[in-house]
């Protein structure tokens, strides 16, 4: 992959786990600490074969889940690929919130995307399980999470290339990941159902930026 967005990434002291990643296979890195846990912090990184410039932290809406209640955030940089730059924002929502709240904690992430003039990618976890939550703690199932969210981005000028792709989570075939992109062709796309190192499932995609030459060899 040209370019890794993390979530749940771990830190403890100066280098993240994402930067640890980076400097054993040779790519960029960057980390922004989202809320203390376990003795550190834990946050959401990108890793880059290319170099990572202008990095901004964005700070989503604070929304009380009862349980695990704890500070967001999105991190956005932007890329010089082959064919140009492209700002690339990872970003991780809160689970147990319904979907009016989860589109005004996405807001943000979406409002940066919008001051941005050339191409974006937008990708994490989006916790948009089937369930509608009462007091964030009771599940009722729903089925409109993810739907509702999509409907929001595409709003915001973006496009949702991989709505097809189908469960993201081990369990109960939950799509609770995506990647939102603009001023991009996308191609293929999938979940590494092999890939077994969380809850989640590592989801993919191949997109192409400006003319197809210029990027052939690293689509």
């Amino acid at each position: 992959a040209d370019v890794v967005l993390m979530q749940e990434v771990a830190a403890h002291g100066t280098c993240s786990a994402a930067c640890v990643a980076g400097a054993e296979l040779g790519l960029a890195s960057i980390y922004a600490p989202g809320h203390q846990q376990d003795g550190g912090t834990s946050g959401v990184a990108i890793l880059a074969r290319y170099p990572l410039r202008d990095v901004s932290v964005i700070e989503l809406p604070y929304l009380s889940t009862v349980v695990n209640s704890a500070r967001r955030v999105a991190v956005a940089a932007t890329l010089d690929g082959h064919a140009g730059p492209v700002r690339v924002i990872a970003t991780h929502l809160d689970n147990r919130v319904n979907p009016a709240d989860r589109v005004r904690q996405l807001a943000p992430v979406l409002a940066h995307a919008q001051a941005w003039a050339g191409p974006v990618v937008i990708g994490g976890d989006m916790n948009t399980s089937p369930f509608m939550w009462l007091g964030h703690v009771v599940p009722v199932p729903a089925g409109t999470q993810d739907d509702r969210l999509e409907r929001a981005v595409r709003a915001a000028g973006l496009d949702t290339p991989v709505a097809a792709s189908g469960a993201t989570s081990q369990w109960l075939g939950m799509r609770l990941d995506a990647i939102y992109t603009r001023g991009l062709t996308p191609g293929r796309f999938g979940v590494e159902q092999t890939v077994r190192i969380s809850d989640h499932l590592p989801l993919w995609l191949d997109a192409r930026l400006g003319a197809a030459t210029a990027v052939a060899a690293a689509p």
